[in-house]
């Protein structure tokens, strides 16, 4: 079978920790609703990896601010 490979880039840079809360182990991203303002939604997901005491099920949900 043939397949061609997916490129990578960066999309996003967000600290270790934001407001308090430990950011880790983002794996999922989707566009989520369209707020009033017309901004799009950006929703980031990360699982626990089955562990309760270091990691935590997280979703975050950012507002896009076009430029």
């Amino acid at each position: 079978a043939t397949y061609t490979p997916m490129t990578r880039r960066v999309l996003l840079e967000m600290p270790l920790t934001w407001q308090g809360v430990k950011l880790d182990n983002i794996e999922a991203i989707t566009w989520g609703h369209t707020l009033p303002n017309g901004h799009r939604t950006l929703v980031l997901a990360a699982d626990n990896n089955f562990t309760t005491d270091t990691q935590a099920n997280q979703f975050i949900v950012l507002e896009v601010v076009p430029q």
